[in-house]
């Protein structure tokens, strides 16, 4: 039972996360549009964002002790 809470807990947490990459992504781009900007930028903050999310839930994930019984 504590498995399945913590694996809930945990797709709550990276589904919030996810929103808030994604739409963090889509306003800069949004606001950026008011100067001209090139595609290279929209590329860079795209796959930045996800890099950023990619290696923060893997240092989570790391800092989970691994249970033994």
């Amino acid at each position: 039972m504590t498995f399945g809470a913590r694996f809930v807990k945990w797709g709550h947490g990276l589904f919030l996360f996810g929103i808030f990459v994604t739409f963090g992504i889509v306003a800069h781009c949004c606001v950026g549009a008011r100067w001209p900007t090139g595609e290279a930028s929209f590329v860079a903050v795209y796959f930045g964002g996800a890099i950023l999310m990619f290696v923060t839930v893997q240092r989570a994930l790391d800092n989970i002790p691994a249970e033994t019984n």
